[in-house]
C-alpha cells in the first residue's frame, strides 16, 4: 500500500508490519539532544521513521538496519524516491550483530513487543512483530555501546516491563529522561510508551499522549505532533 506524506510517499507493500501510528509518532516524537547529525533507526521496516527524520533533522545522514531482504527492499526504495535520498541508508542486516564504525546522535527504534501467545501464525510476519527477534533490552544494550556522549535512545513499548526496561537502562548507565504514555482516547489507559534515555542524569519527565479527545475528534497533542507530516490526518 502506498501512504502520501507531505513531503515523502512511503510504499509498504512487501513489509509484514505496515505503517503504523506507533512509527509516527515515535519519528515525530523522537528527540536529540541537538543538531542531530548522525542518526540509527533499528527494525525499520519500510523506513518510515527514518523519513520522518530526515525532514525533521535537515542536516543527518542516517542509517536504517532492517533484518527482512523484502522489507528492506521497501525502505531502499523508499529512500531512494525521497528528497533526501543522499542522506538515507538502508541495509539489510541483523541489528544485533550490526557493528558500525561510528557512534549515533540518535538512535530510534520501534522493536516488536507481542508475547508468544499473540504470535502470528505468517512466519515474516511473526519475525517483525515478536520480541523474539529484537527486545528492548536488545536495543538498550546496543545503544549503550554505540550512542555518542550525548547521544539518545528513543523507543516505543506496550506498556509491560516498565520496570524491567528502567533497570536494565540503569544497569547500562542509560538514564530515562523521559516517558510519555499515549492512550487511544483521553481519560483511557495507556496502550503504548515512549520512551527517551541518555547517559546525562536529569530528572525523568512523564506525560500523557491521548490520541483523541473524550468526543472521538484528534486530540490537540496528537495533531501538534503529526500534522507537519501528514497529507492529511486519518479517518480512523
Amino acid at each position: 500500500m502506498s501512504f502520501q506524506f507531505r513531503q515523502f510517499n512511503v510504499e509498504d507493500g512487501r513489509c509484514a508490519m505496515k505503517v503504523s501510528t506507533d512509527g509516527v509518532l515515535l519519528g515525530t516524537w523522537a528527540e536529540a539532544a541537538g543538531d542531530a547529525l548522525n542518526i540509527l533507526d533499528i527494525g525499520a521496516g519500510c523506513g518510515v521513521v527514518s523519513l520522518i527524520l530526515a525532514q525533521r533533522y535537515s542536516r543527518a545522514r542516517i542509517t536504517a538496519i532492517e533484518l527482512d531482504p523484502d522489507a528492506a527492499t521497501d525502505c531502499a526504495e523508499n529512500f531512494a524516491a525521497s528528497p533526501w535520498h543522499d542522506r538515507l541508508q538502508a541495509v539489510c542486516a541483523d541489528a544485533m550483530e550490526y557493528t558500525p564504525e561510528e557512534s549515533f546522535d540518535l538512535i530510534v527504534s520501534n522493536p516488536p513487543f507481542f508475547t508468544e501467545a499473540l504470535k502470528a501464525p505468517d512466519a515474516r510476519r511473526a519475525t517483525a512483530r515478536h520480541a523474539a527477534a529484537l527486545s528492548p533490552f536488545s536495543v538498550i544494550d546496543f545503544a549503550a555501546k554505540f550512542l555518542s556522549a550525548d547521544g539518545r535512545l528513543a523507543m516505543i513499548t506496550d506498556c509491560r516491563n516498565t520496570s524491567d526496561i528502567i533497570l536494565h537502562a540503569r544497569i547500562n548507565r542509560l538514564n530515562v529522561l523521559e516517558m510519555t504514555g499515549v492512550s487511544t482516547k483521553q481519560g483511557k489507559p495507556d496502550k503504548r510508551m515512549l520512551w527517551l534515555f541518555a547517559a546525562e542524569d536529569a530528572p525523568l519527565r512523564k506525560s500523557q499522549l491521548p490520541l483523541r479527545n473524550p468526543d472521538g475528534s484528534w486530540h490537540h497533542d496528537y495533531v501538534r505532533l503529526v500534522e507537519p507530516f501528514y497529507l492529511r490526518m486519518p479517518k480512523t
